[in-house]
């Protein structure tokens, strides 16, 4: 609900609105911290004449009132001071100390395999913990990590198993990816440490032996307290003091993971065992008003079996599919297979946590993928079942520096020494290059044609967006309260909408450019009970316990429409205020298999085993559709319809249509450029040798 722009091309700026969500823990636990830097608290002079650190050559127009230490909110009329943030660079490494990035910043490949390391980078969420500080409970394996065994078999972490290893000199973060990132000791001279190419900012905590960690894509800010070498994940919070604990056993394993109204309970195999059996997600429920509240599950989200070897060998979800995973003797894994019975196999070289991939299959014709390593260059070669080739080469920091996809286009990026993406030059040769604040905000975008986008920040939150210059100039403008939220945001057409929060960070209100105001009003766990117009329309919400999707929505009328939903909230039965009910089945890829109308006419769906595509639609009266996929980017290639009519389609190397051939046997053609850009369009009619109608399109370099 919240207007974001967002500036791209930055590896810096998933963390900036984690150092705000600790500099704002800190502000208001270590009276230290303040004292020690009299700048935060406006005690010393403003030098408002300091630019980024960007190359002045022709560069400089329009940047010259940017700073990364005071920013003018020019609706507020009020000066907001930065806070000095301390640089400790160094990438994220894995067991076997290769630097590697988070897999979501990763480029992978099928099932997804690394392309920088060639480990396998396996997440699997399996459910989620509502509430205002919502938590989603996932598992992961990385090859190189096969030998550690943290609650769920070898190679497999999850979404609570960070910690910090304290040695002499430095902090090393071990994230839920068994992911390694090392940190000096913050002080109370630099009590806040940001690492960029880590993608982390570590803090000292409020108490003693205790350590507040960000990083993006995480859940807010996670405390950690000292016992010794390692430090142990207490606490998850948000700037709102919305809050998640933590609970250990005598044993220190992790019991439960809560909040007032819900939490997620752990059990084990036996009361000796580490490994993880059951998730189970409860509710805190009073069922009778005299008798206190007790726990009561409300679902098991997962279940794990482990073979003899310790191994994870099954998963069952909330609905009763179930994966299943083969290792080899150094528990690397070799197969999994999935809940609708498609197989990932994989073929390794190297031994152990040293192991990396070479080829990739299934069992199913479109997968079926080698890798050539060469370490020299730090680059891969893709071969294709089809015979397509890519290319990914990358620096010593795990930087993705060259890429030349399956239609030849290659693209080349820089970097400079915090990490952050310089340049990015595309296959017509067209270069965009990127400059940064002192924090690692993107603060100017040159495009090829000179052109440029600017970008002003206020407090480590994005601003202000103004593209082009003089009348043709193009601003968006937000107004950030102290939290960091926006509460107004301006378009280039002067439109503006206004946003108000509760303290606890839900939307209050929003008013739109109309005038017209919508208001909200949310339960405990943050779900959305009522929504009241301003001119007093209202729409009201109801759930299950700690479910997320409504069972009934009652409308301004006062008509209720039913819902029903399976475990993993996937959409049952719907039933309309007069009583018409639509109805809906599934498979294990979660794809409908039939749907049933209120009148009790079936359409249902077939699927080709082991794949999610859809083969087959079969309409109540019997009549079909049919689908054939012949390509390795697993998109349809032929339509048949009731009357045995074609529809074909062609692709590129890249997967861009590049052929159809309709029904009625008109064929159009399409070509496009090194950037998969669309410059050609070639019509035929149903005369598939005859001159065709072309029309031909020419781009701009913003395009």
């Amino acid at each position: 609900m919240k207007p974001l722009f967002r500036a791209n091309a930055t590896a810096g700026k998933e963390i900036m609105g984690g150092i705000r969500e600790i500099i704002t823990l800190i502000n208001e636990h270590i009276p230290h911290y303040v004292a020690m830097n009299p700048t935060r608290a406006g005690a010393v002079p403003l030098n408002i004449k300091k630019t980024a650190n960007i190359d002045s050559a022709g560069l400089g127009k329009g940047l010259e009132n940017q700073s990364s230490v005071v920013a003018r909110s020019n609706n507020l009329n009020e000066i907001k001071i930065e806070s000095p943030i301390t640089q400790a660079n160094s990438s994220g490494q894995n067991p076997q100390g290769k630097a590697t990035p988070r897999s979501e910043n990763a480029d992978l490949d099928g099932d997804p395999i690394s392309l920088c390391t060639g480990e396998e980078l396996l997440t699997i969420s399996e459910g989620s913990l509502p509430g205002l500080l919502p938590f989603t409970w996932q598992r992961f394996y990385r090859t190189s990590a096969c030998e550690l065994d943290l609650g769920l078999g070898y190679g497999w972490s999850h979404s609570l198993s960070h910690r910090l290893h304290f040695t002499d000199d430095t902090i090393v973060w071990h994230n839920d990816e068994n992911q390694r990132t090392p940190f000096p000791y913050p002080n109370a001279e630099h009590p806040t440490l940001t690492n960029v190419l880590g993608g982390a900012v570590l803090a000292l905590g409020s108490h003693e032996n205790e350590y507040f960690l960000t990083f993006g894509g995480g859940t807010g800010v996670y405390t950690f307290v000292r016992e010794g070498e390692w430090g142990r994940l207490t606490a998850l919070s948000d700037k709102y003091h919305n809050r998640l604990q933590l609970e250990y056993d005598r044993q220190q394993r992790l019991i439960h993971l809560q909040h007032a109204q819900g939490r997620l309970l752990f059990q084990y195999t036996d009361d000796d065992s580490a490994h993880i059996a059951q998730v189970h997600l409860q509710a805190l429920i009073r069922e009778e008003a005299y008798r206190d509240a007790v726990w009561v599950t409300q679902q098991v989200l997962a279940h794990y079996t482990y073979n003899a070897d310790g191994q994870l060998a099954s998963a069952l979800n909330a609905c009763g599919e179930q994966e299943h995973y083969q290792y080899n003797e150094a528990h690397v894994i070799t197969q999994r297979q999935l809940a609708g019975g498609a197989c990932f196999n994989w073929a390794w070289e190297g031994v152990g946590p040293a192991s990396r991939c070479i080829r990739q299959y299934g069992n199913f014709a479109q997968l079926d993928t080698r890798y050539l390593w060469d370490d020299n260059q730090r680059q891969v070669t893709l071969r294709r079942c089809d015979g397509s080739q890519e290319i990914y080469q990358y620096d010593g920091q795990a930087r993705l520096i060259f890429r030349r996809a399956a239609n030849g286009a290659e693209t080349r990026h820089t970097y400079n020494e915090e990490g952050l993406r310089v340049s990015t030059t595309d296959a017509l040769g067209q270069q965009t290059r990127y400059f940064y604040d002192d924090a690692g905000n993107l603060v100017l975008e040159l495009s090829p044609d000179g052109s440029m986008t600017r970008y002003t920040y206020l407090d480590g939150q994005l601003k202000r967006v103004a593209k082009g210059s003089g009348r043709l100039e193009q601003v968006w403008l937000n107004s950030i309260n102290e939290h960091g939220d926006i509460y107004a945001a301006r378009s280039p057409g002067e439109q503006v909408t206004e946003y108000d929060y509760f303290p606890n960070g839900q939307m209050r209100a929003v008013t739109h450019p109309d005038g017209v105001t919508q208001t909200y009003r949310w339960d405990n766990v943050g779900r959305l009970l009522e929504s009241t117009t301003s001119g007093g329309s209202v729409r009201r919400y109801r759930y299950t316990p700690l479910g997320t999707q409504p069972i009934a929505v009652t409308d301004e009328a006062g008509n209720t429409t039913h819902f029903v939903w399976d475990a993993l909230e996937r959409l049952l039965e719907q039933t309309t205020p007069d009583g018409r009910t639509q109805q809906y089945r599934y498979n294990a890829y979660g794809k409908v298999i039939e749907s049933r109308d209120p009148a009790g006419l079936v359409t249902r769906y077939e699927y080709a085993a082991p794949l999610h595509l859809l083969t087959r639609k079969i309409l109540p009266d019997g009549s079909a559709l049919e689908y054939r996929y012949d390509n390795t980017h697993l998109q349809v290639s032929e339509i048949l319809n009731p009357k045995g009519e074609s529809y074909r389609l062609a692709y590129t190397a890249t997967g861009l249509l590049s052929e159809e051939i309709g029904f009625d046997g008109v064929k159009t053609a399409y070509a496009y450029d090194l950037n998969d850009r669309l410059i050609e369009k070639q019509e035929y009619g149903n005369q598939p040798d005859a001159e065709p109608l072309v029309t031909t399109y020419q781009l701009d370099v913003l395009d």
